[in-house]
């Protein structure tokens, strides 16, 4: 079997938590978790995942900055980055 590693990027512990539980059902997937968009920086560069599932909306800074940090880095800059986010506070669709 394939492994297939999945960095996901979050500020929101919950939300961390929800992914790393649902991406774990599957054998397939190993999975690690970052913080902010800083501390994936170093991670992405380090365990070379197959792609990044990194939320856009983040303090300090964005899912948009880390991508573009990520491209900006010859090892990281070709990794597969998936955008992910959630409704903004107070909107209803």
């Amino acid at each position: 079997m394939t492994e297939i590693r999945i960095l996901h990027v979050d500020d929101e512990p919950d939300i961390r938590e929800v992914v790393e539980m649902s991406l774990g059902l599957d054998p397939a997937f190993t999975t690690r978790n970052c913080g902010s968009g800083k501390e994936a920086l170093v991670v992405a560069a380090e365990w070379m995942p197959d792609f990044i599932l990194l939320d856009v909306m983040m303090p300090v800074m964005d899912g948009p900055a880390t991508l573009a940090q990520l491209r900006s880095n010859d090892r990281t800059a070709n990794i597969p980055v998936i955008f992910m986010t959630g409704p903004r506070p107070g909107l209803r669709g």
